[in-house]
């Protein structure tokens, strides 16, 4: 599901059982996406230039990048190799939103499609225009802990942790333990 983070960092457990990157493997994940892709692209060459249009490829290339994502962090491909994914998924976003689309959950999957490639600050204002418009929204105030972290901003990491743990419905114990062992790592100081 787009929006949710911080569940696929590698911490070099399976580099043993890694394989060196292959490029079948990428044009493997490419080939499951393309014929998604293909139909709203020709949705867009006919014309049609809808707000759901532009989040159904946002989605598309968001999930492509997210596969490939995992692929690297086991070794299967290049590191980076989803990058120019999460760029075009931004930008399909970008298009949702100028066309009207700005729901807490397209806002937070731009937000973190920004984070993937490299902007953490449009990362950030993407992910708190989520939370104005919407301030219960979980996964906002899950992804601007993390993103407010990696930007070094502690007290604010904190807050919205914290957020998140009020809101918390209980339906993800990973991602709240995920979010208490932040808050721990960031109380004691240690980011």
């Amino acid at each position: 599901t787009p929006g949710i983070i911080g569940m696929f960092t590698s911490n070099g457990a399976d580099s043993a059982t890694s394989t060196e990157p292959n490029m079948g493997t990428l044009d493997a994940i490419a080939a499951s996406y393309q014929p998604t892709i293909l139909s709203y692209e020709e949705a867009l060459q006919s014309g049609e230039t809808s707000a759901t249009v532009y989040v159904n490829l946002g989605n598309a290339y968001f999930d492509w990048a997210l596969e490939v994502q995992s692929a690297a962090s086991q070794g299967l491909v290049p590191t980076g190799a989803d990058t120019s994914l999460w760029l075009t998924s931004v930008t399909y976003y970008e298009q949702a939103v100028a066309a009207g689309e700005t729901t807490p959950q397209v806002l937070t999957d731009m937000a973190v499609a920004q984070f993937y490639s490299g902007d953490t600050d449009g990362a950030i204002a993407s992910v708190q225009q989520a939370i104005e418009g919407s301030p219960d929204f979980l996964l906002a105030h899950y992804n601007a802990g993390i993103f407010y972290a990696a930007a070094g901003s502690t007290g604010d990491a904190v807050a919205a942790f914290e957020r998140y743990l009020e809101l918390d419905p209980g339906d993800s114990p990973e991602r709240t333990q995920y979010v208490q062992d932040q808050l721990a790592e960031l109380e004691a100081g240690g980011q």
